[in-house]
């Protein structure tokens, strides 16, 4: 890995922390005055943003998924590859 490239692993503890955050946003503007226009403006741009970090953590799971069956598929191939060569 070269300075400044970011693994999926270190981009999937990035985007959970931040969905940590975005929980206890949540929870701290559910607690807050909700007849305040601002608070539930804010309430509902955090759940705009919560949402959107779910597909990003659903789609990086699923190319996790893919890498690793891929991989899977590989070894099993070059396991095979060597046993016919032998």
């Amino acid at each position: 890995m070269k300075g400044g490239e970011m693994t999926m692993r270190d981009l999937l503890k990035r985007l959970e922390l931040k969905q940590v955050d975005l929980l206890v946003r949540e929870r701290l503007l559910r607690n807050s005055d909700m007849n305040h226009p601002r608070n539930m403006f804010s309430l509902q741009q955090v759940r705009e943003e919560l949402k959107t970090l779910q597909i990003k953590l659903d789609m990086i799971d699923i190319l996790r998924s893919i890498e690793l069956e891929t991989n899977k598929k590989g070894a099993v191939t070059h396991a095979t590859e060597q046993n016919e060569s032998v």
